[in-house]
């Protein structure tokens, strides 16, 4: 074992994981966000709001909110966020955040405004104000985002399956490492690779999900919403690869 490679390995790791933690944070400080409780919720029949369509019926909505009270405008509009069971109603100042559960449909009112940087998924819910943050017009935007999935947004809402993932995944890097020899150039791509899953798994820990908020955009076509995490894990699976093709292919060898 190369102890200075070691070294190198854990230095890089540790450093980018800062990093894309630390960019998160500042990124989100931008969007003050509105905080979701149980203590402001009540509970819909879910046959009887949505249609076979899966898609909501406005009028029914209506009708039970003003059961509790709550009059829904005319300018009443009704967004998806995060998955399909996951609905916010936006009514000028208003929220409501609708979590599909099973047959019902649980409704949580706004309580209060914090900054987004104190987001937690338990027992708060988290929908912010404005979602982005124009950094070059046309082009680029610092975007709040939570994606419950992976990469570009696959297997959604599997947050326990992914963290137990991104563990193994790390664990196993880290045996790696540590069991076998192998260069520099190999140090430093699965520095970028662990990196950027322990950056996500820190999220899913901490928040239930990972905060996303990097959009690349040319008119109307967006590129998924991603992060430093992500970034870090495709270039060192790009550096991983270029090492396998160019170079020897036993950069391993066992102790």
């Amino acid at each position: 074992m190369n102890h200075k490679n070691v070294f190198l390995f854990l230095g890089l790791s540790l450093l980018l994981a800062f990093l894309d933690i630390i960019s998160k944070h500042i990124a989100f400080s931008y969007f003050p966000a509105i905080v979701f409780t149980p203590e402001y919720c009540f509970s819909m029949e879910k046959n009887k709001i949505k249609t076979t369509q899966e898609q909501y019926n406005f009028y029914a909505l209506r009708s039970y909110f003003e059961q509790k009270g709550i009059q829904l405008s005319h300018h009443t509009q009704v967004n998806s966020f995060g998955s399909a069971e996951e609905v916010w109603i936006h009514d000028r100042e208003n929220r409501y955040l609708l979590l599909e559960k099973e047959q019902e449909i649980h409704v949580y009112t706004s309580k209060e405004k914090i900054p987004a940087s104190f987001f937690s998924s338990s027992p708060y819910l988290f929908v912010p104000l404005r979602h982005s943050k124009s950094i070059i017009p046309g082009f680029f935007d610092i975007k709040a985002a939570f994606n419950r999935g992976a990469m570009w947004s696959i297997l959604q809402g599997q947050v326990t399956l992914l963290t137990a993932f991104s563990i193994i995944a790390i664990g196993f890097i880290l045996f790696l490492v540590l069991k076998n020899s192998a260069s520099r150039g190999y140090m430093v791509s699965l520095a970028f690779i662990t990196s950027g899953a322990f950056g996500n798994l820190w999220d899913r820990i901490f928040f239930n999900g990972v905060r996303d908020f990097l959009d690349f955009y040319i008119g109307k076509y967006h590129w998924p919403t991603f992060n430093f995490a992500d970034t870090f894990i495709l270039i060192g699976i790009g550096l991983f690869m270029i090492i396998e093709w160019k170079f020897s292919p036993k950069n391993f060898t066992q102790k």
